[in-house]
């Protein structure tokens, strides 16, 4: 049994909604098939597209690119629930990622790669590769960092 979270001031009942959502969709798409995923060493791309479109990947990204528009708060919820259900936290590089893009990225570097990433379409290890080979020389040093 976890221990009951601290309730913080963002924890608003809007929030409680959207975590039981995730919840609701880890445990019947994600939780049942971790066991195989393990044995053979990763999570199949086609997985992510699903929770894309339920807006559970990267939720904080202004609509414009794909994203809910939401708080941080709401992506910290995704992060909380995968851990709880023992996921691999595979989002967290492409959630890294995805916000030096946000910040420094050119306006067609944003159009091209966030809506893949957010929604699931583009196989994130794949976009992110290529997003690397695109955006590093003028994104900087920081994005290069992350890859290497």
């Amino acid at each position: 049994m976890l221990p009951q979270l601290y309730r913080h001031a963002w924890m608003d009942h809007e929030i409680d909604a959207f975590r039981e959502q995730v919840r609701r969709y880890v445990a019947a798409e994600f939780t049942p098939r971790l066991d195989e995923w393990r044995r053979q060493g990763y999570i199949p791309r086609e997985v992510w597209r699903p929770f894309g479109g339920m807006s559970f990947l990267l939720p904080e990204m202004p609509e414009t690119y794909g994203g809910a528009g939401a708080s941080l708060a709401y992506q910290l919820v995704v992060q909380d629930e995968l851990a709880k259900a023992e996921m691999p936290v595979n989002i967290a590089v492409h959630t890294i990622a995805s916000h030096y893009i946000l910040d420094f990225g050119t306006e067609a570097q944003k159009q091209r790669w966030l809506p893949k990433v957010t929604n699931g379409a583009a196989p994130r290890w794949d976009c992110l590769s290529r997003m690397e080979k695109c955006c590093a020389n003028s994104i900087g040093p920081r994005v290069t960092a992350i890859f290497t």
